[in-house]
């Protein structure tokens, strides 16, 4: 059965399967790995139920299978790796570069992995930083919430709730107000700035994009499926493009109101701008692959052009005067 013809990409898709080992990556990120595993596992597990009272539904994918596949299945690597990793952790890249050309005879399983890595870690990159403790308060894939979190009436996570929004506390991420602050009292900054957050993600979308050339060839088996990852890695990537430029646009749109330097708010419009080019060219491929619009157990109805009104309002945001105070 096909892994591109499989269910709703309001699952987390196959990119975010693979995270590498945390003694590479360095223990910052471990706490949050497992709590978004764990909330993950919770979720596909509601999912796979509600998926067996769907089987006629096509709304999921242009191309359903029926009977649709089990998340179990279409998540193979992850599932794989929970179960491994729990009984060895000393698995290493060169064995799950092996099970992946198992998986797709023919492809460079380390050159696949390696892509597949840096797409994985836009999730705990960006929900680092952007940090909400349930599902319902964080849709990464949308960039949106049920309303209240947001803070705004259709639940998009705007750039004014980028500046506000609190870090994971198993980081040493700085949040935008104090990192104004900081450079307001010209104070040693000693964590991991807004910008700092925004190249490490950075770096790690042009790393994934960066391979898709050489990703492209087919294999000999599973071609369907292995194509669809591929397509899932670029999505991941371009998504990690977005929340790069939109963390740079929102931490130079707080200086600005703090300062009153129109040099910073000229940034923060040129950064939202890119963000909505690298929005466009993601939503695009999501509106192909998955259609304009679905419904989530999270956060109810994602609807792809809805949501690039919004990210083109967050450039309004920036340019908007600030209100003069007597």
């Amino acid at each position: 059965m096909s892994q591109a013809a499989s269910s709703s990409f309001s699952d987390m898709p196959r990119a975010a399967a693979v995270l590498p080992s945390h003694e590479r990556e360095g223990q910052i990120f471990w706490k949050l790995r497992v709590q978004m595993a764990r909330a993950h596992l919770r979720f596909l597990f509601t999912q796979a139920r509600l998926r067996t009272s769907l089987v006629a539904d096509h709304s999921a994918t242009r191309q359903p299978d029926a009977p649709r596949q089990l998340e179990i299945e279409k998540h193979w690597l992850h599932f794989l790796l929970w179960g491994r990793l729990g009984y060895d952790p000393t698995l290493d890249d060169a064995r799950i570069a092996q099970l992946i050309e198992t998986r797709f005879p023919g492809v460079d399983g380390a050159k696949v992995l390696s892509a597949w890595q840096d797409a994985s870690m836009i999730y705990p990159l960006v929900t680092g930083f952007h940090w909400a403790d349930f599902d319902f308060q964080w849709y990464i894939e949308g960039c949106r919430s049920r309303p209240d979190p947001a803070k705004t009436a259709s639940g998009f996570h705007s750039v004014e709730t980028f500046i506000n929004q609190p870090v994971h506390p198993g980081t040493d991420n700085l949040t935008i107000p104090k990192y104004v602050d900081g450079i307001k009292g010209a104070a040693l900054i000693v964590a991991t700035t807004p910008p700092q957050v925004a190249e490490r993600i950075d770096s790690r979308a042009d790393a994934a994009l960066a391979a898709l050339p050489d990703l492209r060839r087919s294999p000999r088996g599973n071609a369907a499926e292995f194509a669809a990852t591929v397509d899932d890695v670029q999505m991941m990537a371009l998504l990690g493009k977005y929340y790069a430029a939109k963390i740079r646009g929102a931490t130079e749109l707080a200086l600005y109101r703090d300062t009153r330097d129109t040099a910073h708010q000229a940034l923060a419009v040129k950064h939202l701008e890119q963000a909505a080019a690298h929005w466009s060219a993601y939503s695009a491929r999501v509106l192909k692959a998955y259609g304009p619009r679905y419904w989530t157990n999270r956060v109810g109805i994602v609807d792809w052009r809805e949501l690039q009104d919004e990210v083109r309002h967050d450039i309004e945001i920036a340019r908007a005067p600030l209100v003069e105070t007597r």
